[in-house]
């Protein structure tokens, strides 16, 4: 027995993830933004279009009236490495299907639903730039808009074939989300609107049914749902941003104390270098009258009174080092002490600080 998969799409499909379950979340709020106060919360649901299964084109004009599209639609089974395509050209739309689509009925009207919300978003002004974002909003909004259940019982075919003694067995996918961000974006849309459970699960196949058990079940789903009914996050996070903002203010306020102690250290290191240049001056002015005052007794009287301003200066001096070395030697140890230990919090930090110059 041989098997064979093959995704009608030049792109892989797009996984549920968390990250991509955000990405989902960001387009339905840009999709409700733009149409959530026109649309009404109807699905369309698959028995509805059997009467045009023989017809591409009347199909075709089924699913885009029951959106709100106004156009006359030809349909063609020519398009090569991917589900299908569409052209627009004024009220008219050309659709051209993948031949391995048209085997099948369901995978048949889940591309027509995206060809066709590709003409609706057009007509609406809304898309993105880069192509796969924009194929995802359509994705997306095929489900907004109420074809939701076009897409998941038509996003997997598979087929058996039955060649002499061997058999083949070959499956295609459509849509450029994987089956459980389809019904990600399914489920979340239907409990966003309330749309009883029945609704939602009514006509649907037990392997779509399971596919979505299987999401509505899942821990990503549960989280999300919590966040979104929690009445209390928004003041949860007010209080919350209240206490980051009032910690900011509080290293605000430390940090222009440091600013301020910093000043004060570089204006005593000033008055250290001017005593310095005085007191340097003066025992060149000994050197100088050393050579230049003949009386003896006069001199060493002299030189006894400037030894001792000059020792005085320098005693002053040596104090006034050794205290500023004493605080920046302090200051530095605090500093690499508070990146090698961020747990210690900034209040014990600051009175670390504030202890040194005291």
């Amino acid at each position: 027995m041989n098997e064979e998969e093959e995704a009608l799409s030049q792109y892989n499909q797009i996984p549920l993830t968390e990250k991509n379950a955000k990405d989902f979340i960001r387009k339905i709020a840009y999709l409700e933004e733009h149409l959530g106060g026109s649309i009404s919360y109807k699905m369309l649901e698959v028995e509805e279009l059997f009467p045009y299964k023989d017809d591409l084109s009347a199909l075709a004009k089924k699913i885009a009236e029951f959106v709100g599209v106004k156009a006359s639609f030809i349909v063609t089974r020519n398009a090569k490495d991917k589900g299908g395509d569409i052209e627009n050209e004024g009220k008219f739309s050309y659709i051209d299907l993948n031949q391995t689509v048209c085997d099948s009925f369901l995978q048949t009207v889940a591309v027509l639903a995206h060809e066709i919300m590709h003409r609706f978003l057009f007509s609406k002004c809304l898309r993105y730039s880069l192509v796969i974002e924009n194929e995802v909003l359509t994705d997306i909004a095929t489900v907004y808009m109420g074809l939701g259940k076009l897409s998941l019982m038509g996003h997997r075919y598979e087929q058996e074939t039955v060649n002499d003694s061997t058999i083949t067995r070959s499956s295609h996918e459509v849509g450029y989300l994987d089956m459980d961000s389809f019904c990600f974006v399914y489920l979340l849309l239907c409990r966003v609107r309330k749309i009883d459970k029945n609704t939602c699960f009514y006509g649907l196949s037990p392997e779509v049914t399971a596919a979505l058990q299987k999401i509505e079940s899942s821990a990503l789903f549960g989280r999300f749902c919590r966040d979104m009914e929690d009445e209390d996050a928004p003041l949860h996070f007010a209080v919350l941003f209240e206490r980051y903002n009032q910690t900011l203010g509080e290293c605000s306020a430390f940090i222009n104390k440091l600013d301020e102690l910093v000043k004060s250290l570089n204006r005593e290191k000033d008055l250290i270098q001017e005593d310095l240049i005085l007191t340097s001056k003066n025992v060149k002015s000994i050197i100088d009258q050393s050579f230049t005052e003949y009386n003896s007794i006069l001199r060493s009287l002299n030189r006894i009174n400037q030894f001792d301003s000059i020792n005085n200066s320098i005693s002053h001096c040596e104090k006034a080092i050794n205290t500023l070395t004493i605080k920046t030697e302090q200051l530095e140890r605090l500093y690499e002490g508070s990146k090698c230990d961020k747990k210690a919090g900034k209040k014990g930090l600051k009175q670390k600080f504030l202890n040194i110059f005291k």
